[in-house]
């Protein structure tokens, strides 16, 4: 789980300290998937399967949406 990723290192060094450790599968979740070129690459190279992240910056992995949340937060009192 990262807040923001912009290089991948740091997925990329979790996901390896764990396939070290004998995890199988790999998967990492984003808050803002900033992803400078090559980050992607970087990170599935270090054996992360899949990659989902917030839809707070438009990415092909945005798979979790915010704006109700969001949303709903604006509306409480």
């Amino acid at each position: 789980l990262d807040d923001i990723a912009s290089s991948g290192t740091t997925l990329a060094t979790g996901a390896r300290a764990l396939r070290r450790a004998g995890v199988d599968a790999v998967e990492a979740i984003v808050v803002h998937p900033i992803f400078v070129p090559g980050a992607v690459g970087r990170v599935r190279a270090a054996g992360v399967k899949r990659i989902i992240s917030c839809d707070t910056i438009p990415h092909p992995t945005n798979a979790i949406h915010t704006a109700a949340l969001v949303a709903q937060a604006l509306a409480w009192k």
